[in-house]
């Protein structure tokens, strides 16, 4: 289908139900929600948004309800989709990565509850983290101080390793800020970092090799919505380069990075639910400050690390949240 509307109810781990809009439950406050992707991919967002609101005391097809949407790839669906929201009386939009800068940007009325990875001050959406603006407040993933531990990490992993290979998306907003944070670590800690930009499927088939002309002994990839889309690809290089591979998100380590650390995207996603709670119990959107992951996790593929002949030390292995076999 071209459109879909989902209502959201009985489960608070997973889609309950597909109705139309008139089935809804009389007296539930409906909460709409905007994906920019397809309704499976964006399944985990949504189970930990349920999760969030349950535990804020609201009962998910009783005392509310949430109305799904998505453009399947297609931005350009967004004002639209927003617009059939508001028709739909919806209290509060919620949002969720690449969908989040059309939903705050379109004509709308209704206060816009978001989680993406970017940084909403480069992007335009507030002033600072404590001062929201466009009626809209949320959770932002960028933590670029974040990567200098990723380089200690690494150094702890492999002590002679010089040669570092950056893969991350230039149009990413806040990325500079992580490549701040990797300049400054990097000349501490003695590595030789390149960079490589990408920000389109279409440029990967020239980025890749330049990553392997670099001869880099490891690469690290700067998480965003482009880079784990394509995360096989870029992984896959490092396997045949026998390179580690290290990144922010968990998802990458269970593609095959042999460690990642970052925020448990499962926390940011049920933080979304306190956000909500808050907006439809009366507060302003632009009142309550913007927050960053404050649950954060180290993942070890070890059988990734074990393919490329590379040895884990036993304190660093001692130290993971969760070790992949």
């Amino acid at each position: 289908m071209n459109r879909r509307d989902i209502l959201l109810g009985a489960a608070a781990t997973g889609v309950a139900a597909t109705l139309p809009a008139a089935a809804q439950t009389r007296g539930a406050v409906q909460i709409g929600f905007i994906g920019g992707g397809v309704a499976a991919l964006l399944e985990p967002f949504l189970s930990g948004l349920q999760e969030g609101l349950v535990a804020q005391g609201w009962r998910l097809g009783h005392s509310a309800q949430i109305i799904a949407r998505y453009a399947d790839g297609d931005p350009g669906r967004i004002p639209g989709l927003v617009a059939e929201l508001e028709a739909a009386r919806v209290a509060v939009i919620v949002t969720h990565a690449q969908a989040t800068g059309a939903v705050i940007r379109a004509k709308r009325q209704t206060p816009v509850v978001y989680q993406f990875s970017a940084d909403p001050v480069v992007s335009g959406f507030a002033t600072d983290l404590a001062h929201p603006r466009y009626d809209a407040t949320g959770i932002t993933l960028l933590a670029a101080e974040l990567n200098a531990k990723r380089l200690d990490f690494l150094r702890e992993m492999a002590p002679d390793l010089r040669r570092v290979a950056v893969v991350y998306n230039p149009l990413h907003p806040g990325e500079h800020l992580e490549r701040g944070w990797l300049e400054g670590r990097g000349r501490e800690l003695q590595f030789q970092l390149t960079y490589h930009p990408a920000d389109s499927r279409t440029m990967l088939p020239t980025v890749l090799p330049a990553v392997a002309a670099a001869a880099p002994q490891a690469v690290l990839i700067l998480s965003d919505g482009f880079t784990v889309e394509n995360r096989a690809a870029i992984l896959d290089l490092s396997r045949q380069l026998a390179i580690p591979a290290l990144s922010g998100w968990a998802v990458m380590a269970e593609a095959g990075a042999v460690l990642t650390f970052g925020p448990r995207l499962a926390e940011s996603y049920r933080r979304s639910g306190y956000f909500v709670d808050r907006i439809l119990r009366g507060a302003r959107a632009e009142t309550l400050p913007i927050e960053q992951p404050t649950v954060l996790e180290l993942v070890i593929n070890a059988g990734a690390a074990k393919q490329i002949a590379l040895a884990i030390p036993p304190a660093l292995l001692a130290r993971a949240d969760r070790i992949i076999d």
